[in-house]
């Protein structure tokens, strides 16, 4: 229930980040046969995803479950949470660790997690603890029981953790001290039941490295840091965490990046200091430092990966960040419970301090502890509501983080407060230059501003940038599209479409281009196709229907129109293109009810009225046509059709010459004359 009671702010959280790219934007994601892309064949959507079946697994099997909700997404990344800590109890509970219950109280409610646990996209996080944990748990079974089959168990929970998320690759060195801690001598056949374990890492490991270069840009990016400089942040960022987990305040989204300089001596105390520690620890390993040395080295190992001497995409904003001190702080948490229940055996057994009443003191100061924890992690959970939130909070404390700026201008895109956004897109291009993300949302906003060619440049700088941008060559599609340059926006959707080819967006953005372009037949294929990849899409199923309309298909034209409106209820555009098919069909009165609908639902559109009373006219309702093209005539004086059908209806069906004459002379001012002409040449209209 303390868990439960301290994400509950994250419960109903929206979407951050590149939760959109992960989950609600992946188009395997809704496809029945998405799981088959994710395990077998890894290079899709590899801009965004590394290798990591098993955590994208579980956002496909809740979009199949479920849907893509974002309260559910979070539910979902609280229960793995709770399995992990749950876990971690009943582990250390079975090996009679001292204080188990404690050790999984101070992981699931610390808040150093909440990134892991309210950010959708860090899922991978969850998800390995739950195998991290079990792997272990397998591993020391196998080496107090002997049975095999707790080897194999052990083997294959490590591949589930790596195939979850790639930071686990340092459990074969975690085992080790596993051996180390149970007494038990490295000899070779040890090495060689570890073996499989550490070649297993080892391929992981690369191709992980491969991703980071070659599809998250870190080999592009500005961390150009030399081997001693590397060293040294490595001394800093342990400590940096030790702060976070003993002192969890501030925490930040995107914390700031220090400056490395190895003239400064500064620079070099932590990594000496460590070292030191950790010297002292080994020669007093036989009498006392056995368990701090085991402690800290796996804390130390386990965050490793993150020390910087391999690029990692997060670096390009910061050099640490929460997420990775999620599984590493489980062994300070198990040191700071040993330290405190070792204290309490001392002051018992050299001080006959009452052993009860010091229990009792500290189980009040665990409680006291957890509720603090519990309301700072409440607190932080609060910030993850949303981007704006989130985004705001980071550049509160961190004014110079260009990432913050940059996302939170597309939070402002997202919620049509496009001022806003260009002035945070601007601030982000002025912390760091050649931005591509912040360049598109720059785009974006000059061209919801109306500012078409602006947004042109800004894709054009992006474009130079970063080629493979698919989401850029579309937004200067719609940018040339809304100029009529339609074959230029043809040209970009192309392009998108090659880089990403199973995006059901852009299908349906070159359908409209290609209608524009007056090729309905090809339109229809990129519509189809759209609908393949996302069904149940009531704009493509209306951009459809208009397509067989161009080409004459009108029953196709009336079903496609139907299917639109059934997922659309209230789409005036919708039932006045379905009333025209009908009209052409000679089905007047459906067409008339489907005007009807529109004019409810859009009662100022001129357009509705006009072809309501062509139906009405052709049913020989009159007196409704005339009313119709009054009203028509009444909301635009300019409308010459308007004023010519009215003719028509006074001369032909009324019997009224005067009025007829005096509408096609009015339409003769605005430029159509042939009724008032051949009116006058047959003497009905005489002046």
């Amino acid at each position: 229930m303390a868990i439960l009671w301290a994400y509950y702010p994250a419960t109903d959280a929206q979407i951050i980040m590149d939760d959109r790219e992960y989950f609600f934007d992946d188009p395997l994601m809704v496809a029945a046969d998405g799981w088959v892309n994710i395990w077998f064949r890894p290079l899709d959507n590899n801009d965004v995803w590394p290798y990591l079946p098993i955590t994208r697994s579980t956002f496909w099997l809740e979009s199949q479950l479920w849907g893509q909700t974002p309260s559910v997404s979070h539910r979902i990344n609280i229960v793995f949470h709770i399995i992990t800590a749950l876990l971690l109890w009943l582990m250390l509970r079975q090996f009679s660790v001292p204080g188990a219950w404690i050790i999984s109280m101070l992981f699931a409610l610390h808040p150093t997690h909440v990134q892991s646990v309210a950010w959708i996209a860090e899922r991978k996080n969850v998800v390995a603890g739950v195998f991290y944990v079990l792997t272990i748990w397998g591993y020391l079974l196998f080496l107090t029981k002997k049975h095999w089959h707790w080897y194999f168990l052990t083997l294959g929970g490590f591949l589930c953790a790596l195939l979850s998320k790639t930071s686990t690759i340092m459990l074969p060195v975690i085992f080790v001290f596993c051996h180390l801690w149970c007494n038990r001598p490295i000899q070779r056949k040890i090495i060689l039941q570890l073996l499989p374990f550490f070649l297993i890492a080892l391929g992981i490991g690369y191709v992980r490295i491969w991703f980071e270069l070659h599809s998250f840009g870190a080999a592009k990016m500005d961390y150009d840091f030399d081997f001693l400089e590397r060293l040294l942040n490595a001394g800093h960022v342990p400590f940096f965490y030790l702060r976070k987990i003993f002192f969890p305040y501030p925490l930040l989204f995107v914390y700031p990046r220090w400056d490395i300089d190895p003239a400064q001596i500064s620079m070099y105390l932590p990594g000496m200091s460590l070292l030191l520690v950790m010297g002292i620890l080994l020669w007093k390993y036989k009498a006392w430092g056995k368990g701090l040395f085991l402690g800290l080295g796996t804390y130390w190992v386990m965050l490793f990966p993150v020390f910087g001497f391999f690029n990692n995409s997060w670096f390009r904003f910061s050099l640490v960040t929460d997420h990775w001190v999620h599984l590493p702080s489980i062994s300070i948490f198990c040191l700071i419970v040993s330290g405190i229940f070792c204290l309490s055996r001392f002051l018992d057994i050299k001080t006959h301090f009452p052993v009860l009443r010091f229990r009792m003191v500290t189980t009040a100061g665990w409680l006291i502890l957890f509720m603090v924890l519990g309301t700072l992690t409440w607190n932080q959970s609060q910030i993850y509501q949303n981007g704006q939130s989130l985004w705001l909070a980071t550049i509160r404390s961190n004014p110079n983080a260009w990432i913050a700026h940059q996302e939170l201008g597309r939070e402002y895109l997202d919620t049509g407060k496009y001022e806003l956004a260009l002035e945070h897109s601007n601030q982000a291009l002025a912390l760091q230059k050649n931005l591509p993300y912040a360049l598109n949302n720059r785009g974006v906003s000059h061209y919801y501003l109306g500012q078409y060619e602006k947004a042109i440049e800004d894709y054009h700088e992006a474009l130079a940038i970063r080629s493979r941008f698919p989401e850029v060559y579309k937004n200067r599609g719609l940018t040339y599209f809304a100029l009529k340059e339609y074959q230029q926006a043809l040209d970009d959707y192309d392009e998108a479409i090659r880089w990403k080819p199973n995006w059901a967006d852009i299908y349906h953005h070159r359908g409209m281009a290609l209608l524009a372009l007056n090729q309905p037949e090809k339109s229809l294929q990129d519509y189809q196709k759209s609908l393949e990849l996302q069904p149940n899409q009531s704009e493509i199923y209306h951009n459809q229907g208009v397509a067989f309309f161009q080409l004459k298909r009108y029953e196709e034209a009336i079903a496609s129109y139907s299917k639109a409106l059934q997922m659309k209820q209230n789409s005036a555009k919708t039932y006045y293109h379905r009333g025209l098919a009908y009209s052409h069909m000679s089905e007047f009165e459906r067409g008339i009810q489907d005007f009807n609908e529109a004019i409810r639902l859009q009662p100022d559109m001129a357009k509705h009225y006009y072809f309501r009373g062509l139906n009405y006219a052709k049913l020989k309702n009159y007196e409704q046509a005339l009313t119709d093209y009054t009203k028509v005539i009444g909301m635009m004086p300019t409308a010459i059709d308007a004023y010519n059908h009215r003719g028509l209806l006074y001369m032909v069906s009324l019997g009224k010459k005067q009025l007829a004459c005096q509408d096609w002379k009015q339409a003769c001012h605005l430029g159509e004359c042939a009724n008032y002409h051949l009116a006058r040449k047959k003497g009905d209209c005489l002046d």
